[in-house]
């Protein structure tokens, strides 16, 4: 039996980490999807487990060997779900979870088919989004309000 991906799309501060905390809490069978990232780890951040953090130099040779299903470049960092991952997830039966963006989840959806479902959040209104990201103080100003 196949598996299938859960694809969660939300704006950074909307609360789809703690959405995503719950449903692995509750939900054991979901498997967690790793993407990969140039981005520097934040703290507390894991190689393997919230990333895989790896260099741009990495990250654009697996992009010319068509090795992700998307990618973006976003905030001067790149984000991408890697292919062979994502394959051999749902050929094992692996119900998988995404923390993706908009343009990504339309990839995974068009690479997955109907083995993909994808889950919008929508932030209450822009000036409590704006709020949550001051609030958590991950950002720079300027990043906030590109966001």
């Amino acid at each position: 039996m196949r598996g299938k991906a859960i694809i969660i799309v939300a704006p950074s501060g909307t609360g789809k980490s703690t959405l995503i905390a719950r449903l692995v809490k509750d939900f054991p069978q979901l498997k967690w999807s790793v993407s990969c990232t140039t981005r520097p780890p934040r703290e507390g951040e894991t190689h393997g487990k919230e990333y895989f953090f790896v260099s741009v130099e990495e990250f654009e040779q697996k992009i010319q060997r068509d090795g992700f299903v998307e990618w973006a470049k976003v905030h001067s960092n790149y984000y991408g779900t890697d292919k062979e991952f994502v394959s051999k997830g749902i050929e094992q039966g692996e119900y998988l979870l995404f923390d993706i963006d908009i343009q990504g989840a339309d990839s995974l959806k068009s690479f997955l088919k109907e083995e993909a479902q994808a889950i919008f959040i929508a932030p209450p209104s822009i000036a409590e989004l704006e709020n949550r990201l001051k609030i958590r103080n991950t950002d720079a100003a300027e990043v906030i309000a590109e966001r």
